[in-house]
């Protein structure tokens, strides 16, 4: 499974951090436990310099050429400052075929220049489903005016992947609910194509405007 990552990702969420950041990579990317290629870092109750280490000796192996490994670092906000400078430098130059995803509970401890090279994407405890569901019945059998005029609020990167995940949520909760739905699966599908987006650096509102496109 190859997904050409080109941003390390830093999840802000609530405790467990371990559960949270699971179900980020499956809403993400969609990879699930079983996926061969994830390495957990930071499960200690301070992240320590010594870890980081072995995150730096285990990225010194080369990657698979065909599947996109995932190393996930805990308690990011947790850190010692040495610790924090070195996974600095993994930020700032990741090895190939690699995504890199920091998960702290907190952004005030955390390095800015860390925080300036990451997508980051600040996780409530549960993702307002009900908001989701509004905007979703208002783009649901409307025209394209209407659907571009509700994209035009949306031109800040951290409110549209809020929104994204907000939809993945509400999505993934109908699906539940209903059954196998087609519809639902190609929602899913196009919002994970949006997240990808919105992780490049790619017109915000452009993005969205044709991920309400194919929602009307």
């Amino acid at each position: 499974m190859h997904f050409d990552p080109t941003t390390t990702h830093l999840l802000i969420a609530a405790e467990p951090l371990k559960e949270k950041a699971t179900q980020f990579l499956l809403d993400q990317w969609q990879v699930d436990t079983n996926y061969p290629h994830i390495a957990w870092f930071g499960d200690e109750a301070a992240l320590k310099i010594a870890t980081v280490r072995n995150l730096q000796e285990y990225l010194s192996f080369a990657s698979s050429p065909t599947d996109t490994r995932f190393c996930v670092v805990l308690g990011l906000e947790s850190a010692t400052l040495p610790a924090q400078n070195a996974l600095l430098k993994l930020v700032e130059e990741p090895p190939v075929n690699t995504q890199i995803v920091l998960v702290g509970q907190s952004l005030e401890k955390i390095l800015p220049t860390i925080q300036s090279r990451c997508l980051v994407t600040k996780q409530t405890e549960k993702w307002d489903t009900d908001a989701a569901k509004e905007l979703y019945t208002k783009l649901s059998g409307s025209t394209i005016p209407v659907a571009l005029q509700l994209a035009e609020e949306y031109t800040d990167r951290t409110a549209a992947i809020e929104l994204a995940n907000q939809l993945t949520t509400y999505f993934h909760t109908e699906l539940e609910k209903n059954g196998e739905n087609a519809q639902l699966q190609k929602h899913i599908a196009e919002t994970l194509r949006l997240k990808k987006r919105l992780g490049q650096n790619g017109n915000v509102q452009l993005a969205v405007e044709e991920f309400f496109l194919q929602l009307i």
